[in-house]
């Protein structure tokens, strides 16, 4: 029979390892030298060196060699098995520490993930900044008009007084109309211009609120890295016992119990009663519950902003219909008046043709950021890698 050798793959040493052997029979190497040249004929040059026995301590490391070993030893058998169950030990060890240095590895790019799309979100704020400060000029570019149009029926107003009573009475009954309507539209405005501080206002606030919570969501991450890594160290000292008698496996609801609580209410003494062997199964559900909580928090950060950002565009388009609608029985108030009052209808027109012009503006506005939108609709809350 052919001696069995078990060989350890270890980083440090390159040996085998055999159990002690009795009668361990080297062939002596043939010396030739010229310190034994005087030999007999007989012997031509052949010393035969005496008999060595090699008496090792048991489970030492020696340097694997070819050496015949005394197949009659009684505690071979178990030896040798021992030494079969240690390396079989060993190699789930390993194997066990690769797949949660690959967990951990993909951690760390869900980590890098996040932070590039918490930039993507200030992109976003930046751009709806923007877009409230084109919304202000446009407020001041209305106001510019409003005092063009007081500066213009005032012109009318002395230019008219010179007619009969009836139509200057006639003409100063409409004109006060007119400056009502100015007036009212004076009140719109200033009111817009405090929705539309009040909306950047709430627009910051939300964005710090966002940032708070990205914020804490890094922190639970690097929390629940920690709590791997705890994990980890606790499957190695268990690993390295190497327990011949395996424990009894807790059922999968019992099992996910005990990981709620430990990531819920922090109970770190609730990890004890997890065995060995379900260990792995432990650190899949974990990261399950994480990547549910995390989604959940997303999501509504994502219809809050959304559902400002509608308000928004609503407030706006209800306060240009109002404006439409106002200027609209102005035109209807002045296609009544008389002849003297055909200039004031040019003028009226061409006012109209820039409030058409500034509309025209506003959608432009509009499909700009609505293009801005589908550019950055690859943000995705519900991405399995948003970790």
């Amino acid at each position: 029979m052919l001696k069995q050798q078990t060989q350890l793959n270890t980083p440090s040493t390159q040996f085998t390892a055999r159990t002690p052997e009795k009668n361990m029979a080297i062939k002596p190497p043939q010396i030739q030298s010229d310190i034994y040249n005087y030999t007999p004929h007989e012997s031509r040059g052949i010393i035969l060196l005496p008999y060595q026995q090699n008496y090792q301590l048991p489970g030492t490391l020696i340097p694997q060699q070819d050496v015949q070993a005394d197949i009659q030893s009684p505690a071979r058998g178990y030896e040798i098995n021992s030494l079969a169950n240690i390396s079989d030990n060993i190699k789930h060890i390993t194997q066990n520490l690769e797949e949660l240095q690959v967990e951990l590895k993909q951690e760390k790019q869900k980590r890098l993930d996040i932070e590039n799309k918490f930039e993507q979100l200030q992109q976003q704020n930046q751009e709806l900044e923007q877009e409230l400060n084109k919304q202000k000029q446009i407020c001041k570019q209305m106001e510019y008009f409003s005092k063009e149009l007081e500066s213009k029926l005032q012109n009318q107003v002395t230019i008219t007084s010179s007619h009969s009573s009836v139509e200057n009475e006639n003409q100063q009954n409409i004109f006060r109309q007119v400056e009502t309507q100015m007036i009212e539209l004076k009140k719109q405005l200033e009111q817009e211009k405090l929705k539309s501080s009040n909306e950047s206002d709430k627009l910051i606030k939300e964005f710090k609120i966002i940032y708070q919570e990205q914020k804490n969501l890094n922190q639970k991450l690097l929390d629940d890295n920690t709590q791997l890594q705890k994990a980890i160290r606790s499957i190695e000292k268990s690993s390295k016992k190497a327990q011949k008698q395996s424990s009894n496996l807790l059922e999968e609801a019992k099992l996910r119990k005990i990981v709620e609580l430990f990531y819920f209410d922090n109970n770190e003494e609730c990890l004890i009663q997890i065995p060995t062997e379900q260990q792995l199964e432990a650190i899949k559900i974990l990261k399950q519950i994480s990547q549910s909580q995390n989604s959940k928090t997303q999501k509504d950060q994502t219809d809050k902003k959304w559902s400002a950002k509608k308000e928004l565009k609503n407030q706006q388009e209800q306060l240009i219909g109002e404006i439409k609608g106002q200027m609209g029985k102005f035109i209807d108030q002045k296609n009544i008046q008389q002849k003297d009052v055909i200039k004031l209808q040019k003028e009226s027109a061409e006012l109209i043709r820039q409030l058409d012009q500034v509309e025209s503006y506003k959608q432009e506005i509009e499909q700009s950021s609505k293009h801005n939108s589908h550019k950055n609709s690859n943000v995705s809350f519900k991405n399995n890698n948003f970790y």
